[in-house]
């Protein structure tokens, strides 16, 4: 059975490990993950490419599904992974709202033929935080982002992204929607910037490509921070998740 650490376990391990480490990296696999790295759906349907998934609306294909394996599979105490199974329902949770859903026993099935650690990190570690302790995740980014030589990779303008971060040195504009479809275009950019430059921090905000991102500069050997942030920046653009729907106004004041 696989254990998710409940929000404050996690932060500690993200902590411990950016505290000691030089080279680190956070990164969440969700449900459309787990899915697009089996190469079937929850009732066991082969994937084909008529169907867009998750918010960043990826097509999967053979070469998305062998790079969400690759980085689904490193076996690395600081390539740490968050996942989406059953978790811990903390303050402030519910339908929607970090809540569990009703499929996390068959996510997990799918995750232990590819991969039988036992123990992962709050997929949605900062995205609790963000909306349930503020101070907490914002005392985070001074303490370990802000201030730092940052690449961002994302859709989100820097200008937006920036109000929550803090000043970005560096940034890759990806596809709002199947980045990876021409991931080797923008990828050619990330590469040039960390070959060149003394880049701190990396936050990937790419969709599935986010996983791939961290895989492939894990394998790079950079040292750098990496962390997935996830769908947090999109709280500037008209909401499409639930949790934002249900949160996003009250984040903007904050952020604004």
């Amino acid at each position: 059975m696989i254990k998710i650490l409940n929000t404050t376990d996690s932060l500690k391990v993200v902590k411990d490990n950016f505290d000691n480490h030089d080279r680190v990296f956070f990164t969440r696999f969700g449900d459309c993950d787990i899915i697009m790295l089996s190469g079937t759906d929850l009732k066991g349907d082969v994937l084909t490419q008529a169907k867009a998934w998750g918010g960043n609306r990826t097509i999967w294909s053979k070469d998305i599904q062998r790079e969400l394996k690759e980085s689904f599979t490193i076996d690395h105490p600081q390539y740490m992974q968050g996942l989406s199974c059953s978790w811990e329902t903390e303050e402030g949770m519910k339908n929607g709202l970090f809540a569990n859903f009703k499929y996390k026993e068959r996510l997990e099935q799918k995750a232990l033929q590819y991969n039988k650690k036992d123990v992962y990190l709050s997929p949605v570690l900062f995205h609790y935080l963000m909306c349930f302790k503020n101070k907490v995740f914002n005392d985070f980014v001074d303490q370990y982002i802000s201030g730092k030589k940052i690449l961002y990779i994302g859709s989100t303008p820097v200008n937006h992204a920036e109000k929550i971060v803090g000043p970005i040195a560096h940034s890759v504009v990806t596809p709002p929607t199947n980045a990876y479809y021409n991931i080797n275009e923008w990828w050619t950019e990330v590469e040039k910037i960390l070959k060149n430059e003394d880049i701190d921090v990396v936050i990937p905000s790419a969709g599935q490509s986010s996983r791939v991102i961290s895989k492939r500069i894990f394998k790079m050997g950079t040292k750098v921070h990496s962390l997935d942030l996830g769908s947090i920046f999109d709280i500037f653009k008209k909401p499409t998740r639930t949790w934002l729907k249900m949160k996003g106004e009250e984040l903007q004041k904050i952020y604004q």
